[in-house]
């Protein structure tokens, strides 16, 4: 799904403004970041970082951070010891 899109948006830069290129690539690094971050989650990694990591900010907007965010909190969750 995000390969396809960055393909798309890739395609289409050529035809841009200087200002529209820069935000079409800064939308393709966004996607790649996200692509990034759930390889890195599926692997076990930046699960304590993703809460507070200022480097995210940039992604933290998006709907596909926040399900990766809500996926990590569920995780958490379910690998936490019972507090009774």
């Amino acid at each position: 799904m995000i390969g396809d899109c960055l393909h798309r948006v890739a395609a289409c830069r050529e035809s841009l403004t200087r200002e529209e290129a820069r935000a079409v690539m800064a939308e393709i690094l966004r996607y790649r970041a996200l692509a990034l971050l759930q390889e890195a989650l599926t692997k076990g990694f930046c699960m304590n970082e993703i809460d507070d990591d200022p480097d995210l900010n940039p992604i933290r907007d998006r709907p596909e951070f926040r399900r990766l965010a809500q996926a990590v909190a569920e995780i958490r969750t379910a690998l936490a010891p019972n507090k009774k």
